[in-house]
């Protein structure tokens, strides 16, 4: 796809002319002006929209060819000992590669526009042109005030910028701008500037035209007088141009320019001959030189005065430096009396932390000592535990020596109830048959014997259960005691520990208290003192 073909927008008009209110409308309606613009200040509180990579390559421009924005004796012929234009090449190029529609703003271009022609042609850019204008007197009012230039001077600068304007956009799409329309009402003027370039600018003021509005605001321009009320007293060739200025923009208007600027050339013959301009650059350089010569004294003078302000400043500075080394001296000296005091309570604190320590390891020795006892209290009662486990054990093997004892006389009781049953019944049947009574009384001996010895072991049986019984109760009683004892023990190493908790508690107060932790800072403040 072919690259689209870019528009430059080329604004050439006098200085104070409402060049700045029309580059600010067209920045809004996104027309690109370039990268650096310049900050607003007290002569444009809302800004110039100049780009000043572009305003110092124009300032070099003409200075080559010893020409400025104010040159009265301005000379197109001067432009072509300016050989060197690379700079302002690559400058267009560096801005405004990417944009399709960009401006250029600066008052400058009027004297310099044989140069952007060639050069924006050379790289196939279409150029369209906007003319601002304004009242020749309001101009000339601004200048004065702004620059200190004469009325007359400021005028003759109208003059001259507007018809050299006219001259070198011929052939390009143009527009003259009243600045009074373009504040007044900018819909029309921007609607008529879109058809007469050929851009469409009024679709996008519809888009941003309550930015507009607020931008264009009355406070913008300064200087305000009527052209009706003073049209007879201005010079003829400036009546001249404002009389045909509902014509400007159309095509036939270029004859009557001619005309208006051979008229001009007439009547700027009569006062600036070739001597008069001689003389005139010669008082032009004296006044260049006066007026550097006058910056560096200025300068000079501004070296001085920052220099007396730094000798003041440092002598005030040493001022304060003496007062603070005698504030200084004083806090010193204060600082001796206090540390005299804190001396003199160190000593006092010192006897205090000695007695304190000496209550301290006194503290700690009876601490130690109880921990002394606790620990041989705690020997003792575990020895008797050994010894109270050994006699459980030994209670327990006799209980169960007394359980199976127990068991062997319930046997035996049994065996010697059975044996008596059957000796009842053996009566019963001798007493019903007498016959075997021998035999049986044999039987009955011999069951006799057996119950007998039967009866032996029963009986020693139940001596031994009873020794046993007597052995579990003194084993109970004894047992009892060491409980007792363990008991005793144990009430004692509760009441220890409670004593070396209090100690402890003691101690710990001790080591925190305020007095405690003064002294320790107040010995480290001495050592570091001494």
């Amino acid at each position: 796809m072919a690259k689209r073909k870019q528009t430059c927008i080329l604004v050439l008009g006098m200085h104070r002319s409402g060049t700045s209110a029309l580059a600010g409308v067209l920045s809004r309606l996104e027309v690109y002006l370039g990268s650096d613009l310049m900050k607003a200040d007290e002569d444009n509180s809302k800004g110039y929209y100049e780009n000043k990579n572009f305003y110092q390559i124009n300032q070099s421009l003409l200075e080559q060819i010893n020409s400025s924005w104010d040159d009265v004796f301005y000379d197109e012929e001067k432009l072509d000992k300016i050989v060197d234009t690379i700079q302002l090449k690559e400058m267009i190029q560096k801005e405004f590669t990417y944009s399709n529609l960009f401006a250029i703003k600066d008052p400058r271009l009027v004297y310099l526009f044989p140069i952007y022609k060639k050069i924006l042609e050379e790289l196939d850019i279409d150029i369209k042109i906007v003319i601002p204008y304004r009242n020749p007197l309001e101009v000339g009012a601004s200048l004065r005030k702004r620059n200190g230039i004469s009325l007359e001077k400021g005028m003759l600068l109208w003059i001259y910028h507007i018809l050299i304007a006219e001259k070198f956009s011929r052939n390009h799409p143009r527009f003259f701008l009243s600045f009074d329309d373009l504040m007044t009402q900018p819909q029309k003027i921007l609607k008529e500037m879109s058809k007469a370039l050929d851009i469409d600018l009024y679709q996008r003021y519809k888009k941003f035209s309550k930015e507009i509005d607020v931008f264009l605001e009355p406070s913008l321009k300064h200087h305000n007088i009527e052209l009706q009320n003073i049209s007879d007293h201005l010079p003829s060739i400036v009546s001249s141009i404002l009389e045909h200025k509902i014509n400007f923009n159309e095509s036939a208007i270029s004859h009557i320019f001619d005309d208006l600027m051979m008229q001009f050339y007439d009547y700027r013959k009569l006062f600036f001959n070739q001597n008069l301009i001689d003389e005139f650059q010669k008082g032009k350089k004296a006044i260049i030189h006066l007026y550097n010569m006058n910056k560096e004294h200025e300068e000079k003078n501004r070296e001085l005065d920052i220099q007396k302000n730094v000798v003041v400043e440092q002598e005030d500075t040493i001022n304060e430096l003496l007062i603070q080394l005698q504030e200084g001296k004083n806090g010193l000296n204060h600082q001796a009396s206090v540390i005299d005091e804190l001396k003199a309570q160190i000593v006092d604190r010192d006897n205090r932390v000695k007695h304190q320590e000496s209550v301290i390891s006194e503290l700690e020795d009876q601490l130690q000592d109880r921990q002394n006892r606790v620990n041989h209290q705690e020997s003792v009662l575990s020895e008797k535990q050994v010894i109270l486990t050994e006699q459980k054990n030994t209670i327990t093997e006799l209980l169960t020596q007394l359980k199976e004892g127990q068991k062997a006389l319930k046997y035996q009781a049994g065996v010697v109830k059975r044996q008596k049953n059957a000796i009842t019944k053996l009566q019963l049947e001798h007493d019903k048959n007498s016959s075997g009574l021998e035999y049986q009384a044999k039987i009955i001996s011999e069951y006799k014997d057996q119950i007998n010895k039967l009866t032996t072991q029963l009986d020693e049986s139940q001596r031994v259960v009873g020794s046993q019984h007597e052995r579990i109760q003194e084993l109970e009683i004894k047992s009892k005691k060491i409980n007792h004892n363990i008991s005793e023990y144990t009430t004692k190493v509760i009441e220890l520990d409670k004593e070396n908790v209090e100690l402890k508690k003691e101690l710990i107060e001790l080591y925190s208290s305020k007095s405690w932790r003064w002294m320790r800072f107040v010995r480290k403040t001495m050592r570091k003192l001494k």
